[in-house]
């Protein structure tokens, strides 16, 4: 295991033996006790569902070269496919453990067997939170013969010395249990972390402590000591999974807290913002360096990341970025000189929240940890504390340094759910028609890439935003089903700064637009929710908290359209229920007046409108709408239409005589044409045009 060098602290003999004598000098590779030492050892350990393993009983295991000799420059343990059988029945006098020597068969040593040998485990580690890795408890697990010893923190946690048959211990980082088991009366022999340090005088605070275990994100220092002596029998078993601190780093975690987990869930690909910074507030990381990426829960990596722009680098919820200082072949750093142990350089690390995203944050919990200790600092974004940086508001680390060794931060938003988003999608159809009225649409909806779950509930509105009937779950894969004028509302909240994705499945005839609204003072504005489609699909970032947003999903008979309202009012009427109609023709300008054209242009569609009006409620009047409709092959330029109310037949019914021209522009931009109505002029039945009229 490669990992940060701790402070060199020894066993030693109890003071009655040896005067106490330490035992560095079988432990130190220059020791007055060794004959031969090898340090800086790859390759003993194999992967076991996470946890790293070395067990003789299953592997032989030798650091002698293939040639027999034994090199001091050769690193790398041979480990075998089987154990060492042996001849010998009883299992305790099999030397399945002995590194200076080589197997000429899995029964035969070539050579004399080296009974007399020490090896020495030692890295830093990092506490996890809630002491487990990927949903495991993080353990270390030893069992052999003879002397083992085991101190954290410079403190002996686990002592198994002296010569013996196999014994085993193990210590549990999740709960802090330390087991002994088979002592010399053949008991198990139980103690705690904490019980074992606060004994020996380390954290002695019990704030450092999380019940009888270390407190979560801090760091340790692990040394293991193992000598083998009993010129006869040797065997060695460890397991564990601690994650080793790299040296000359810099570890910047992001963790995101929520009493909603489907806020969490729904975080989905969302990157969070940092810098590191010197004292002068200049960054300390260039466009495009690159840096590793972690899952936080695994220790494992998972991607490369780039520095962007202005020494910018992302995570997302539950992703640790490493920094480490590189080096030259003359040992001189060529990135990220500032983390060497040997530097002194002052650096910070602080997060970007975007202004418009804090208020749903709340407070930032940032924690930096080394050397076995941890500060909890709290910056409140909306306090003084928060600086103003290019529209961001920062939380900044303390002052860290590389001669501090490898630093570990972290920083803990907690998502206020009052401040979050919700979504509304509505459907609608244009111009309607009588097959149009009963037809479902299925769309799929995702949140910062992640489809919506079936977990996942929307509430069908009326027009008044009133839930109507009980809430739905989600379908499959993220979808909704929906009909002409239904709006529904996703119950999952969401988090400004996240990507909506949506888009309509249904194969059919019709012109699919996308339509982002957000709304203000009850009101639906066009303005503050911009989509883009591609590919059918269309995104947008919500920029807001607090507000709700709205997607209007359109469906269109023809490939562009433009409509214009039209309000009708009835007076002096009886109570009953009245039926109008528009009718919109075009026109072509002759002589500088409008006259009827006598072919419509081709490619082009109209859509009047039928306004039905029950004079029990609707004293205000009702509104329709005509459609101006166009397939994509017509030409740009301007285009003229007459719409007027067509007489029926009721002779009590004085129906409007006048009308409107309705002038469209049709433009086109990068391949995209849209049709506008770019002006609308009041004409009485005698062709005089109201110049009142706006």
């Amino acid at each position: 295991v490669n990992g940060q060098q701790v402070t060199v602290t020894y066993p030693q003999f109890n003071t009655g033996i040896n005067n106490g004598k330490s035992l560095e000098y079988l432990f130190s590779d220059s020791g007055t006790g060794i004959q031969e030492a090898r340090t800086g050892l790859n390759h003993l350990f194999k992967d076991d569902n996470g946890y790293l393993l070395y067990d003789s009983g299953t592997n032989f295991a030798s650091i002698v070269a293939t040639d027999g000799e034994n090199t001091a420059n050769d690193n790398d343990f041979v480990v075998y496919e089987k154990p060492y059988s042996g001849t010998s029945s009883s299992n305790f006098q099999q030397a399945k453990f002995a590194p200076f020597n080589r197997l000429s068969n899995y029964n035969n040593y070539q050579g004399a067997v080296n009974y007399y040998f020490g090896m020495r485990i030692s890295f830093n580690f990092w506490q996890p939170e809630d002491g487990q890795i990927d949903g495991e408890d993080m353990v270390f697990e030893f069992s052999g013969d003879d002397d083992v010893w085991i101190f954290i923190d410079d403190a002996l946690v686990l002592d198994i010395g002296g010569i013996h048959d196999e014994m085993s211990g193990s210590i549990n980082f999740a709960t802090g249990d330390v087991e002994l088991y088979y002592d010399s009366d053949g008991n198990t022999v139980h103690t705690t972390l904490k019980e074992m340090l606060q004994e020996a005088g380390v954290l002695t605070n019990n704030a450092d402590w999380n019940g009888n275990t270390f407190k979560d994100r801090t760091q340790h220092s692990f040394d293991m000591f193992y000598l083998e002596r009993g010129a006869g029998g040797s065997n060695c078993r460890i397991r564990f999974n601690m994650p080793p601190v790299p040296t000359n780093s810099l570890l910047v975690e992001k963790d995101v807290s929520s009493d909603s987990e489907e806020a969490k869930y729904f975080l989905g690909d969302f990157e969070y913002q940092y810098q590191v910074v010197d004292e002068h507030n200049e960054s300390l990381l260039n466009k495009g360096d690159t840096y590793d990426i972690y899952d936080a829960s695994t220790n494992e990596k998972i991607s490369t990341g780039t520095v962007g722009d202005d020494g910018i680098f992302t995570l997302k919820d539950g992703q640790q970025a490493r920094f480490t200082a590189q080096l030259d072949d003359n040992g001189y750093a060529t990135k990220y000189g500032f983390l060497l142990q040997t530097s002194t350089k002052e650096y910070y690390v602080r997060e970007l929240l975007e202004d418009d995203y804090v208020a749903q944050y709340g407070s930032v919990q940032l924690t930096v940890s080394n050397d076995g200790g941890s500060q909890f600092d709290h910056y409140d974004p909306d306090s003084d504390e928060g600086q103003d940086y290019n529209q961001f508001t920062t939380c900044t680390s303390g002052k860290m340094q590389g001669s501090d060794g490898t630093n570990y931060v972290v920083f803990n938003n907690q998502i206020d759910t009052s401040e979050l988003t919700t979504l509304h999608v509505r459907k609608e159809v244009v111009p309607l028609l009588d097959e149009d009225s009963e037809t479902s649409f299925t769309i799929k909806l995702s949140i910062n890439g992640v489809p919506l779950t079936t977990d996942t509930q929307y509430q069908l509105l009326d027009a008044d935003g009133e839930a109507v009937g009980k809430p739905q779950n989600v379908g499959a894969d993220g979808t909704i089903t929906l009909q002409h004028d239904q709006e529904v509302v996703i119950l999952s909240r969401i988090v400004a700064g996240s990507e909506i994705s949506i888009q309509e499945l249904n194969d059919s005839s019709y012109t699919v637009s996308y339509k982002g609204q957000i709304q203000d003072s009850n009101e639906w504005s066009n303005d503050g929710f911009e989509l883009t489609t591609s590919n059918g699909v269309a995104t947008g970032t919500v920029t807001t908290t607090g507000k709700p947003v709205r997607v209007v999903v359109t469906n269109a008979h023809y490939d562009l359209y433009t409509s214009l309202p039209v309000l009708k009012q009835l007076t002096g009427y009886s109570a009953n229920s009245y039926t109008f109609n528009f009718a919109a023709t075009e026109m072509e300008l002759q002589g500088g007046k409008y006259v009827k054209k006598e072919s419509q242009t081709a490619n082009t569609y109209l859509q009047g409108a039928t306004v039905t009006i029950d004079s029990t409620s609707d004293a205000n009047g009702t509104q329709g709408m005509i459609y101006f409709g166009y397939d994509s092959s017509v030409g740009t330029g301007t285009y003229y239409y007459k719409v007027s109310e067509t007489a029926g037949s009721d002779t009590g019914i004085s129906y409007d005589n006048n009308y409107y021209i309705v002038k469209v522009d049709i433009s086109e931009e990068a391949g995209n044409k849209k049709a506008v109505i770019a002006s609308v002029e009041k004409y009485n039945a005698q062709g005089e045009k109201d110049t009142s009229f706006i």
